[in-house]
């Protein structure tokens, strides 16, 4: 029973992203999304849909304003989007786009890459760049590392295999730190 449950389940999620690249050619990204979320019951199918839009070549703006619209949290849609490799800087300009306040976004991103083992400094300086104000910025590293499901030391992924991971940086402590 359990196997048969199984197995259906993954043709369910097979099929709704074989019909997503098919829906891109006659709906929009919003519209194709939609019909897919509705289509796919798996745990991990709002990264699978987002990784399924971004390889049809769909821009990381409409991919994301595409999944947070069908109701997939901003936090999860971040998250698979830095999984496939977009940069925060991107990833938080995607979602602010998408419509969410600029808080809201520094806290989906930073819950985001706590997932990914990225830096919370790196949202910080992300934000800073796009002008996001210091008190939305404190506040919402806050929110997102008291909400986090992660284990407490946050690492920055090693670049090029040669930088050592670090711990995060103490929230107040809005500062970028350097690379050295």
């Amino acid at each position: 029973m359990r196997t048969l449950l199984l197995l259906m389940t993954f043709m369910t999620s097979l099929s709704a992203f074989a019909d997503l690249k098919t829906d891109l050619t006659t709906l929009s990204p919003a519209e194709a999304m939609q019909k897919a979320v509705d289509a796919c019951s798996s745990a991990s199918c709002a990264q699978d849909l987002i990784t399924e839009m971004l390889d049809a070549g769909v821009s990381l703006n409409d991919t994301m304003a595409a999944a947070i619209a069908a109701g997939i949290p901003a936090a999860d849609a971040a998250s698979a989007a830095l999984a496939n490799n977009q940069s925060v800087a991107d990833v938080l300009a995607a979602t602010t786009a998408a419509g969410v306040s600029n808080a809201d976004a520094v806290a989906a991103v930073n819950t985001a890459a706590q997932n990914n083992q990225i830096d919370s400094a790196l949202v910080v300086a992300a934000a800073q760049n796009q002008n996001i104000s210091e008190a939305d910025i404190g506040a919402a590293i806050a929110q997102s590392q008291s909400q986090s499901p992660a284990t407490g030391t946050v690492t920055t992924a090693p670049v090029g295999g040669s930088t050592p991971a670090r711990p995060a940086p103490v929230v107040g402590a809005l500062q970028p730190v350097s690379p050295n």
